[in-house]
């Protein structure tokens, strides 16, 4: 049975004693709300990521939300004001294109498809606006499950060298 991921995430340096001999903090994150994802760090982001899994394209219409300022003062306030533009994706019943709400509206299509992500080789899900949208042409969506229902995403610029996270994201299935 899948169980909400639980990842340890260097927390930087505490204290002058743990500071003199060069230990680090460690935190445990327990993953299994989207506002449990705008709580974290972009490093934790990029832990959870690392060690989300991929099963099989979801279908169906999956809420969304952007993670603004993640780990920071005010993300989850910042993350549901972000919503008001972007709210969600729906995957095709074929699972092999998708659409994201803009304002409610469903505007932008990709498709879809599972192969190696381009940050660590390993399978992710692959939204590509390549062949489907003229102003996204230059996007990529990585997304993984990182708890039951519960996807964890990122948008990378294919015109950059090296795979970024230039903004995250997070899905769950609308119930």
């Amino acid at each position: 049975m899948f169980q909400p991921l639980r990842v340890l995430a260097l927390c930087g340096l505490v204290g002058i004693f743990c500071s003199a001999i060069g230990l680090r903090a460690q935190e445990q994150v327990v993953i299994e709300r989207l506002d449990d994802l705008a709580r974290c760090t972009p490093s934790q982001l990029d832990a959870l990521f690392l060690f989300g899994k991929v099963s099989a394209i979801p279908t169906g219409r999956m809420r969304g939300l952007p993670l603004v300022n993640a780990g920071k003062r005010g993300a989850i306030l910042f993350s549901h004001g972000g919503r008001m533009a972007w709210s969600g994706k729906r995957i095709d019943a074929d699972g092999q294109g998708a659409v994201n709400y803009f304002f409610g509206v469903p505007s932008v299509r990709a498709n879809i498809r599972i192969e190696p992500s381009l940050r660590d080789g390993q399978p992710a899900i692959v939204l590509d606006y390549s062949q489907s949208s003229w102003v996204y042409r230059n996007v990529r969506d990585e997304i993984r499950e990182v708890s039951p229902g519960l996807f964890l995403g990122y948008v990378d610029d294919s015109r950059t060298s090296e795979p970024i996270a230039t903004r995250w994201f997070a899905l769950e299935f609308v119930k």
